[in-house]
């Protein structure tokens, strides 16, 4: 019994990261141009998240993308956006690595009505939970 405890706790440990060499990473991120957006998360470190989202906003986009948000933490993220005719993108706001959906969505929802000087903004256009991906030692 005993050691089928210790072997519990330890496979818990290392699903947490906790455990020296191993465990979970999780990193997001969004890009986006003004026609288009794109995002990735569940990605190993930020620099990979950064790269994917930049990749994934130019598969869509005729314009050049930059870099809207990155987090090297799992949580909650989401994406709103304030549209102009034709879906141009005015003002985008995006949050990642947050407590809870809720959380993510107001985030995302102020920081794009902050950008735009206005409570025009609207989403989500995209929303994830990022539970981070297992890494070996």
């Amino acid at each position: 019994m005993r050691v089928a405890t210790v072997c519990t706790l330890a496979a818990v440990a290392l699903a947490l990261g906790s455990l020296p060499g191993g465990g979970a990473r999780a990193a997001s991120a969004v890009a986006a141009s003004v026609d288009n957006f794109g995002y990735c998360y569940q990605m190993q470190d930020a620099r990979a998240a950064v790269a994917c989202a930049l990749k994934s906003c130019g598969q869509r986009s005729r314009q050049r993308c930059h870099l809207v948000a990155s987090c090297a933490r799992g949580g909650y993220g989401a994406v709103f956006l304030r549209l102009l005719p034709g879906r141009t993108i005015e003002s985008i706001g995006a949050a990642c690595g947050a407590r809870s959906r809720r959380d993510a969505f107001r985030l995302a929802a102020q920081r794009c009505n902050r950008r735009a000087n206005s409570n025009a903004c609207r989403g989500p256009h995209g929303a994830w939970f990022d539970r981070g991906v297992q890494v070996s030692p």
